[in-house]
């Protein structure tokens, strides 16, 4: 993206094996020893996606994505934070800096770093306004796998694909568990008979109006949708014979010629 008069230009300098600075552009840069990273830093300490700096406008947050060995700024532990020109961010052994390209401003600034010579070398580079720095073109943070392309997101959308790359470990279980839950409900009401017909009576009793209105809550609801639904299954005659077991395996194996959207048409 071109400068203009609202938002500056911005760089991170990096001092892994090598020397260099790239542009820091709108959008999520994700960080990481990883070749599918967008940024890749090269320290076997980093995680394969260690952390992702996002810029809206000249706002820059820094997050870190449950990397094992952390993320630092100016030598404290941090979650997330929003940096500043000059701050310095370590990462395993390797640090960067987000610099202005008008050279180093902050004063010394080396106290209780994890990486002291390192970062001493690189704020020296940058007083002397970047030299011996090699540049290199602007990451591309259209990500191959993670976090999804920014385009077209609002700020609420991006922030919740970064909640969700970060905490992925713990909740996509449960995601996928639910996902699963509605797949199994989709086949069994198109496959029997009997839950077709519990299911479609029921429904029919959800539109009636009075039936949201005695509900003091969504829990209050669940239950007493569970309950008709047992009412009904226990009310309808079992299905005549049990499936053999080649009807089984097509109760979990998908119907190849069946039409697009057809889950949704039921459900």
């Amino acid at each position: 993206m071109e400068p203009s008069e609202t938002t500056s230009r911005l760089f991170l300098a990096i001092f892994d094996d090598d020397l260099r600075r790239v542009p820091v552009e709108e959008g999520a840069l994700i960080i990481g020893r990883s070749r599918d990273a967008h940024l890749r830093v090269k320290d076997a300490l980093l995680s394969r996606k260690h952390c992702v700096l996002t810029r809206t406008g000249d706002r820059i947050l820094l997050a870190d994505l449950n990397s094992s060995n952390g993320t630092f700024v100016n030598g404290s532990q941090v979650a997330s934070t929003t940096l500043a020109c000059d701050d310095i961010i370590e990462l395993g052994k390797a640090v960067l800096v987000l610099f202005d390209g008008e050279g180093w401003s902050r004063g010394d600034g080396l106290l209780n770093l994890r990486n002291p010579v390192k970062a001493q070398e690189l704020v020296q580079r940058l007083r002397e306004g970047g030299a011996g720095l090699a540049s290199e073109a602007a990451p591309e943070t259209t990500p191959r796998a993670g976090v999804r392309s920014r385009k077209g997101l609002s700020e609420e959308e991006r922030g919740f694909l970064l909640w969700l790359e970060k905490v992925e470990r713990e909740h996509l279980p449960e995601l996928v568990g639910d996902y699963l839950t509605h797949k199994l409900i989709s086949l069994l009401v198109r496959r029997s008979d009997r839950v077709r017909g519990a299911f479609t009576s029921v429904l029919e009793e959800m539109m009636d109006p009075a039936f949201f209105s005695r509900a003091a809550s969504t829990e209050e609801l669940r239950a007493e949708i569970r309950a008709r639904v047992r009412d009904r299954l226990a009310a309808m005659p079992a299905e005549g014979r049990d499936p053999s077991p080649g009807q089984e395996r097509d109760l979990l194996e998908p119907e190849l010629d069946a039409p697009e959207g057809a889950d949704d048409e039921i459900l």
